[in-house]
């Protein structure tokens, strides 16, 4: 099961009392909005415990196709490059 953004919309509508479920959702999508718009102006996004967004520039160049095999240009952009803290990665190993 993936948690794509209505899921994380309901749960966060069953975790706070008084909070209207359009409003979770309101507050998911404002809350992805504002990463996306701080990585798009080249700015790296922390998280406290969680972990790290940072956005990386990919140079033109070429690639290859892993599948096909076939030799692919690669358009320049940006990429973003997530890197977990500590804590996030201790509390996926507890038992």
């Amino acid at each position: 099961m993936k948690a794509t953004k209505e899921l994380l919309s309901r749960k966060l509508y069953g975790d706070l009392d008084g909070v209207s479920m359009t409003t979770a959702s309101e507050a998911v999508d404002k809350l992805f909005g504002i990463v996306t718009n701080e990585l798009k102006n080249g700015r790296e996004v922390v998280v406290k415990d969680f972990g790290a967004f940072t956005p990386t520039e990919c140079q033109i160049g070429r690639r290859t196709d892993p599948i096909t095999g076939k030799a692919l240009k690669r358009k320049k952009g940006i990429r973003v490059r997530f890197r977990p803290f500590t804590a996030l990665k201790r509390s996926l190993n507890e038992k």
